[in-house]
């Protein structure tokens, strides 16, 4: 019978690499935790259950604008939203009610809503203080006269002209 030889101290070798690695995942944990709190601005839309409780109508309301032939050309600037809106033919869409929701791509819960004024033939604007550079997110509803409209656009701040 061949008995095999230990070194002194070979148990304590493996229970040091376990006990090495154990104590690595947990530090790789408080890491990874710290990292994903971050500044603790919401990823997901303040009113997601309304909105999915409302698609149907919503889309049905996109189906019509489309059938409308209307385009929003917009433009987002850190001091202003302009929206430029045209009919199916390319002529200005003067005289409508246009409001705008803006959402922040990376903060969904830093909305902004602004009623936009019309300052030429279709143009419409708002002076409008945008609390975060970047990409933001439009939801635009005019209406003129029986007519409604419904669209959507993006504007970057950081964006050169």
């Amino acid at each position: 019978m061949n008995a095999v030889e230990r070194t002194p101290g070979s148990g304590r070798r493996w229970i040091g690499m376990i006990a090495a690695l154990l104590a690595g995942n947990a530090i790789a944990v408080a890491v990874l935790l710290a990292a994903s709190s971050g500044d603790g601005d919401r990823r997901v839309l303040p009113d997601y259950y309304q909105r999915a409780a409302a698609w149907d109508q919503q889309m049905l309301a996109e189906r019509a604008s489309l059938a409308m032939g209307w385009s929003a050309k917009v433009a987002v600037r850190a001091d202003a939203i302009t929206v430029a809106l045209h009919d199916g033919s390319g002529a200005a869409v003067a005289g409508a009610a246009v409001r705008v929701t803006a959402r922040h791509a990376a903060r969904a819960d830093h909305t902004v809503e602004v009623a936009l004024l019309e300052v030429a033939p279709g143009q419409y604007r708002a002076a409008v203080a945008l609390p975060h550079p970047g990409l933001w997110h439009l939801d635009i509803h005019a209406h003129r006269g029986d007519v409604a409209w419904v669209g959507q656009g993006e504007g970057d701040t950081e964006a050169t002209p």
